[in-house]
C-alpha cells in the first residue's frame, strides 16, 4: 500500500509504526572490521536517541540534511533525536552536534524486506566544515566485485555491545542475481548486497542506515541482513541510485547531486 510522503516533527505515524517488526533482520553493525576516523569519513554521522545513546548512522549529503535508513525511525519522536559528526570514540565529546528539525520517510516504505528504506534528515542548523557525500548516478548501480567501504559504531561480533570506536570494512558489491539466491526477499534494483560468499566482514547491530561507498559515491544505505558477516547473508543496503529512491531524496534536498 502506498502512503503519503511523511514529514515528521514528532512521533513517527502510526501507519509505519505498524510496518513489519524490524529485530534480527535489521542490518546491524561492522564485523570483520578495523579502527577508522571520521577525519577521512566526514560524511558519516551517528544518529542518537533521545538518551543520546548511538543506535544508527547515517551520511550527510548537504551541510543542513542527511540520510539513513527508514527503519531508525519507527517508533521514534525525530524531535528528540541527534546527529554527531566527527567523533570516532562514543565516550568523547569530540565534533558537532545538530538537532534534527524533521525528516521525510520514503512514501513506500513498509518495511526493509519491502525496499525504500531511506529517510532525509533535516537538521535543524548546518553542520558546517564536514564534507558532504555525494549520491551516486540516478539510474546506476555499483558493479559485482567493486569494492565498497562500510563504516560504523555497531556490534564486532554477533554476540557483543557494540563498539565504543568507530570501524570499517571494505566488502565486495555482490552480483544481483547472486544475492537474490540467498535472499528470497532481495529485491534487484532497490537493493545492493555487498559482503563475501563465506562470510566475514559485515554490517551488525547498530549499524542501520551506515553508508556503503564505492569511489566516492553514496551508492547505499545498511538495511537488513541475516546475522552478522555468516556465509552466503552478505549485507544487504538501500540503492540510492534507483530511480524511485535517487528521486525522493534529490526532492527533498535539491542541492543533493
Amino acid at each position: 500500500m502506498k502512503k503519503r510522503i511523511s514529514v515528521l516533527t514528532g512521533v513517527l505515524a502510526g501507519v509505519l509504526a505498524g510496518a513489519v517488526a524490524l529485530t534480527a533482520g535489521t542490518a546491524q553493525a561492522i564485523v570483520g572490521g578495523s579502527r577508522a576516523s571520521t577525519k577521512d569519513l566526514p560524511h558519516l554521522l551517528m544518529l542518537l536517541d533521545a538518551r543520546g545513546q548511538q543506535y544508527c548512522a547515517a551520511a550527510l549529503i548537504a551541510p543542513d540534511a542527511a540520510v539513513t535508513a527508514a527503519h531508525c525511525l519507527l517508533k521514534k519522536d525525530v524531535s528528540t533525536l541527534t546527529v554527531v559528526a566527527g567523533r570516532d570514540d562514543k565516550r568523547s565529546t569530540a565534533g558537532s552536534i545538530a538537532k534534527i528539525a524533521s525528516a521525510a520517510v520514503h512514501p513506500d516504505f513498509t518495511g526493509t524486506t519491502g525496499g525504500h528504506d531511506v529517510a532525509v534528515l533535516h537538521l535543524a542548523a548546518p553542520l558546517t566544515g564536514y564534507r558532504t557525500v555525494p549520491l551516486a548516478r540516478r539510474g546506476s548501480a555499483p558493479a559485482p566485485g567493486a569494492g565498497a567501504t562500510v563504516a560504523g559504531w555497531g556490534d564486532t561480533d554477533p554476540g557483543d555491545q557494540g563498539t565504543r570506536y568507530l570501524m570499517k570494512a571494505t566488502v565486495p558489491v555482490v552480483a544481483p542475481k547472486t544475492c537474490a539466491t540467498w535472499y528470497p526477499s532481495f529485491r534487484e534494483g532497490l537493493m545492493t548486497c555487498a559482503g563475501y560468499e563465506q562470510g566475514g566482514a559485515d554490517t551488525c547491530k547498530g549499524d542501520s542506515g551506515a553508508p556503503l561507498v564505492v569511489q566516492g559515491a553514496l551508492v547505499g544505505l545498511a538495511s537488513w541482513g541475516e546475522g552478522c558477516g555468516q556465509a552466503r547473508r552478505p549485507g544487504v543496503y538501500t540503492s540510492l541510485g534507483h530511480p524511485a529512491v535517487h528521486d525522493f531524496v534529490t526532492r527533498q534536498v535539491p542541492g543533493s547531486r
